[in-house]
């Protein structure tokens, strides 16, 4: 569990690394790092988070991809089109990073279109 410092640091944008399932919803695809979506009023009333997944996997369709920022100091893609929900208890660690507004924006606009295009 999260100490009371690391709670405090999650907000809208932030990394963090949990274990997952793969996206069909049944198998693990192990620890990931990810960035929670939510607004941080919403984050700071709730012990759920929709979250965004990256990943290193290079068969995903990369109209689903974004890259993540290079300042950040991590690699791989944020994958659009793998949203779920984390409980608090499954964050194993907060991380240093965050995307910035305009960053997150060009993540939430690509997950958008995604849902459109999955909807049809």
């Amino acid at each position: 569990m999260l100490n009371d410092e690391d709670i405090n640091k999650l907000c809208s944008g932030r990394i963090i690394l949990a274990k997952f399932l793969s996206s069909n919803g049944r198998d693990s695809a192990g620890d990931h790092y990810a960035i929670m979506l939510e607004d941080n009023e919403t984050i700071k009333e709730n012990d759920e988070y929709y979250v965004v997944l990256i990943s290193h996997n290079t068969t995903i369709d990369p109209h689903h991809l974004v890259p993540v920022p290079s300042r950040l100091g991590y690699t791989g893609n944020i994958v659009c089109s793998w949203v779920t929900l984390l409980p608090l208890p499954g964050i194993k660690k907060v991380c240093n990073g965050v995307l910035m507004p305009v960053e997150l924006k060009k993540v939430t606009d690509m997950i958008n279109i995604h849902r459109k295009n999955t909807k049809k």
